[in-house]
């Protein structure tokens, strides 16, 4: 778990692809995540708040190595939906988009 500031990003958010989740303040999760080529560059993009209104709401995240992050962070938004009836807050325009 590292909070999420654009130093502590660059020093510990890992530069290779994979997938990651946000939270808020709170613990909630408010966004699963991939990149095809580095988790550093979107999180850093998220943080920002250049992703959307409120996008740097996210106080720490988690990230993983995945050999295919599209289909792992497909299937985490499944699990997230299933067991909680929804998906994360920043999720929801890119599901409904597509």
């Amino acid at each position: 778990m590292v909070v999420c500031s654009k130093e502590l990003v660059e020093k510990f958010a890992p530069d290779f692809k994979g997938i990651y989740i946000l939270y808020n303040f709170h613990g909630k999760v408010i966004y699963i995540g991939r990149d095809d080529q580095s988790i550093k560059k979107s999180l850093l993009e998220f943080i920002s708040g250049s992703s959307g209104p409120n996008t740097n709401e996210a106080y720490y995240f988690t990230a993983a190595f995945d050999s295919n992050p599209s289909q792992r962070a497909s299937h985490l938004l499944y699990l997230f939906n299933r067991y909680s009836g929804k998906v994360p807050a920043f999720n929801e325009s890119s599901v409904l988009a597509g």
